[in-house]
């Protein structure tokens, strides 16, 4: 592949967002290290009407989607049974924001399993930090109950693909245990 030039000289901005999918950590830091701007990521959803989650200048966690973008917005680690976790566990992120969605059209079990009360079941596995940050590990649909735990596939990816020069070799299965 081409290499493109860039020159980014003239560039004034100091600070750049990524949306999406979560973003891995070594393109922040190759972005920040060739352009002198921060790459840091941010989470929402359409169902919340925008941005939910921000990192920003003077307050970011690279790995993470941030803090609640706003103090009316407030979030939930649970886990399969709705209880709320502890920080530094990985679980379900359920949010309550004051422009919330009240369900989708003409779909009514998918709107009874996320929308609960003022609460919505975003569906994505994540994790908080001591500081309030959250990261963003999988999605719930590519998750396995290990040990009683919630584990999400991609993080064991991640782990893997971190640690070992071949991982493109290794592949995650679940297996259903029931």
């Amino acid at each position: 592949m081409k290499e493109i030039k860039i020159d980014i000289s003239k560039f004034t901005m100091k600070i750049n967002f990524a949306a999406g999918e979560p973003l891995p950590t070594w393109i922040s830091k190759e972005w920040e290290e060739k352009t002198g701007c921060l790459l840091v990521d941010v989470w929402g959803a359409t169902e919340l009407c925008g941005p939910v989650l921000a990192n920003n200048a003077n307050e970011y966690k690279i790995g993470t989607c941030g803090k609640p973008s706003s103090r009316h917005i407030i979030c939930d680690i649970r886990d399969f049974d709705g209880v709320s976790l502890p920080v530094g566990k990985e679980g379900t992120l359920w949010v309550k924001h004051p422009s919330m969605a009240v369900g989708y059209h003409n779909l009514i079990e998918k709107s009874r399993q996320s929308f609960q009360g003022h609460w919505y079941n975003t569906g994505d596995i994540v994790e908080i930090n001591p500081q309030g940050y959250i990261a963003i590990k999988g999605r719930f649909k590519r998750a396995a109950k290990i040990g009683g735990e919630l584990i999400s596939m991609e993080s064991i990816e991640y782990l893997v693909s971190s640690h070992s020069i071949t991982f493109e070799h290794a592949s995650i299965i679940s297996v259903d245990d029931t």
